[in-house]
């Protein structure tokens, strides 16, 4: 480096030149501030437990293991001044034929990765060979510009494909800007108001690091459900602790956690314990299928609840959820064309799902052929149902 320079000062070059081979000497004795830290992205595994015809007619229990992975990223932010040319994006005469490549684009594929790394200052044996593929073919940047892209590109998908810290990119774009500049043919001398100032540059650059791994074994007891329902549970891994989350709300649950040596090669390991503590109570799907509910001629309403039979299989349920229908029929006779000879007839009724009442007769609503009758109807449960509100906002129409 400074053997370059000496030589620049030493011969009788134009002044712009020695000026910039100054501010060189400076970039490279001026200090570079750089930190770095540890960024974890916790691992997840979503556990479902299914209520089914066949599990719920007590409360679930149940167990397995899990392996979670949580990925490490080494993270550096780095302060370097760099020199900065008014010209370099702007001058015809630089767009990188006139460069030292060492014969790239004329070498054999196995020589092209040894001679990406002797051509580009910063690069490193260690990236060269994923680096030959972006400068294959036609693929000469025409400009700085247009390199460093083609750098910062490349810096982001190796790293992410091969963990390689992509810091080397700052190296050749920043650190060994100016010679790269001047061998690749991306600065020439025939620009006489060619200026060269000095900018900070913030760089980040990140490293992926080995993945922490954790063996859980989980245990699941005590947790109720009815048919048709899910509990979703997440555990994570944040590379140190394991937690547990819930995404639905059938059960309130305790997690009980206990790290322990399995005598496995994993980072942490331990035993989960998930307990339901107290069935919630929600909102309970339409139990009255609407399509197989009709209103017979003769006045005869018939409500159709195959889903509440199919709770009823739970003894909890059964013994302690009472589904009542509050319905109200509407009927409107007369003609249909004059208003004032239009009668709306309203019948209100209850029924005990639980009690076998599914039939109720309206006896004649006077409907002519082309008139219709609807029923408006909520379900509710009885107070002391442990699985659904007593009072759920569930409403649907029977045509």
């Amino acid at each position: 480096m400074y053997k370059w320079i000496n030589q620049i000062l030493k011969e009788g070059l134009p002044t712009r030149m020695k000026n910039l081979a100054l501010l060189l000497l400076f970039l490279q004795t001026s200090n570079v501030f750089a930190e770095s830290h540890v960024e974890v992205t916790p691992g997840i595994q979503k556990i479902s437990i299914e209520g089914t015809a066949a599990n719920t007619a007590t409360k679930i229990f149940g167990s397995d293991e899990y392996i979670i992975t949580a990925n490490q990223t080494l993270v550096t932010h780095e302060v370097i001044s760099s020199v900065v040319y008014s010209c370099e994006n702007t001058d015809t005469n630089a767009d990188g034929t006139k460069g030292n490549w060492d014969d790239f684009y004329n070498l054999p594929n196995d020589q092209k990765s040894k001679a990406l790394d002797d051509a580009i200052l910063g690069v490193g044996k260690k990236v060269s060979p994923y680096l030959v593929s972006y400068f294959s073919g036609n693929k000469k940047p025409r400009s700085w510009i247009a390199f460093s892209s083609l750098i910062q590109q490349a810096s982001q998908e190796i790293s992410t494909q091969y963990g390689i810290n992509s810091g080397w990119a700052s190296q050749v774009i920043y650190k060994y800007k100016q010679q790269n500049m001047q061998n690749l043919g991306y600065l020439s001398d025939n620009s006489s108001t060619c200026t060269a100032t000095v900018h900070d540059y913030d760089v980040d650059s990140s490293e992926k690091l080995p993945d922490l791994t954790a063996l859980v074994k989980t245990q699941v007891q005590n947790i109720s459900l009815l048919p048709g329902e899910t509990e979703n549970l997440t555990i994570s891994y944040d590379g140190k602790r394991v937690s547990v989350s819930k995404d639905t709300s059938y059960n309130s649950i305790s997690a009980n956690i206990d790290y322990s040596d399995f005598g496995r090669r994993y980072d942490t390991s331990a035993s989960l314990l998930i307990s339901g503590t107290a069935r919630n109570q929600v909102t309970p799907n339409s139990m009255v299928e609407s399509r197989n509910s009709k209103i017979s001629t003769d006045g005869t309403l018939t409500i159709s609840h195959p889903s509440y039979t199919d709770l009823m299989r739970n003894p909890e349920f059964a013994s302690q959820c009472k589904a009542i229908v509050s319905a109200s029929v509407i009927a409107t006779t007369g003609s249909f064309w004059n208003s004032k000879n239009r009668t709306t007839t309203t019948k209100d009724f209850t029924l005990d799902l639980r009690a076998g009442q599914t039939t109720a007769s309206l006896g004649n609503l006077g409907l002519g052929a082309k008139e219709q009758a609807s029923v408006s109807y909520t379900v509710r449960f009885a107070p002391g149902c442990p699985f659904y509100n007593t009072n759920p906002s569930l409403q649907s129409i029977i045509e």
